[in-house]
């Protein structure tokens, strides 16, 4: 039997609400920003505001749908094409993103970034995962190279925004190249892994990519929190309690 002031059920309920996590979330900044920059043709963006999106209980979403967005430069001439685009964040944390990309008539470097996702401060763990996908389009084979954290295609960040803040991982690797009219894909993960006090998040993929190729990925970076040892003594508390109970 405990003899403390708080009973078995009551025990374990603040074990659970010790061990459940992160408050409140919030974006700063854009929720998603775009850059792709032409040698010839100069340099566009486009934004998603947080009020673009939805919130769905903890979860944030934008979609841009299977239509394609035309990224134009100051002119008005298109430098690439974006489709099939989710951003999503959730307060657990996790910062998840997801695009297509297609250059136009010219070679492009691209940024496609998340916004900053910040929280109560947790000591920490954290996972990544990213896969990208380059396809040539014209028939004369296309190159994508990694120009995010690291060298390589995708990078994910923590305790401010993209580079600078401190790397958690980098994914995709420096180079892919598709032959003509074909395919290739990278892909990599790492975690879960202790990384110390997290206040925040941000990812980003980053490359440049030949005249009229398409590029793709996919992406998640979560964090999650590594319960104190005093929070551990408790939950095993409320555990033994329970048994000595039945």
């Amino acid at each position: 039997m405990l003899k403390a002031g708080l009973g078995v059920g009551a025990c374990a309920a603040l074990a659970m609400m010790i061990a459940s996590g992160t408050a409140s979330a919030e974006i700063v900044g854009s929720a998603l920003r775009i850059t792709v920059t032409s040698q010839t043709m100069g340099e566009g963006t486009f934004e998603v505001s947080e009020e673009q999106g939805s919130w769905s209980g903890d979860t944030w979403t934008w979609r841009s749908g299977s239509e394609g967005i035309a990224i134009k430069n100051a002119s008005g001439q298109t430098l690439a094409t974006l489709s099939n685009t989710t951003m999503r964040y959730i307060n657990d944390p996790v910062v998840s993103l997801s695009f297509s990309l297609q250059a136009g008539g010219s070679g492009i470097v691209a940024s496609i970034a998340s916004g900053l996702l910040s929280f109560p401060t947790i000591l920490a763990e954290g996972k990544s995962s990213a896969g990208v996908t380059v396809t040539d389009s014209d028939g004369d084979g296309a190159t994508m190279t990694g120009m995010a954290g690291g060298g390589e295609m995708y990078s994910a960040h923590y305790n401010g925004y993209l580079g600078a803040g401190t790397m958690f991982s980098s994914h995709g690797g420096a180079s892919l190249v598709a032959a003509a009219w074909d395919s290739n894909v990278a892909s990599g993960s790492l975690g879960f892994l202790p990384i110390g006090n997290v206040s925040d998040m941000s990812s980003q993929f980053a490359f440049s990519l030949t005249a009229n190729d398409q590029a793709s990925g996919t992406s998640v970076w979560v964090t999650q929190e590594i319960p104190a040892p005093g929070a551990l003594a408790l939950l095993g508390l409320a555990g033994f309690a329970a048994r000595r109970r039945r």
